[in-house]
């Protein structure tokens, strides 16, 4: 009971996000420990990638920047393959 009431406001929070259909679920394969990860530079538009930081930084202040474009990543492969495979 008391961490219910020290987290009251927290809880509802989370529920109006949920009834909003505001929660990001990340795809399980970003955290997945057969993972192989690698580093790579890529080219991008200042303002574009600013924006996608403050946005990130504003509404997921508690997931890694990493994390959030692997999940664009899938999210873009998804909306756009005309294989209906999944990528593996």
């Amino acid at each position: 009971m008391p961490f219910l009431r020290e987290n009251l406001e927290k809880l509802r929070q989370l529920l109006t996000d949920c009834e909003e259909k505001f929660v990001l679920s990340l795809d399980k394969e970003i955290y997945s420990h057969d993972a192989i990860f690698v580093n790579k530079n890529i080219r991008i538009n200042q303002a574009v990638y600013e924006k996608f930081i403050v946005h990130c930084s504003d509404e997921f202040p508690h997931l890694k920047i990493q994390d959030l474009i692997a999940q664009s990543l899938l999210d873009f492969t998804g909306k756009y393959s005309t294989d209906s495979k999944p990528l593996s």
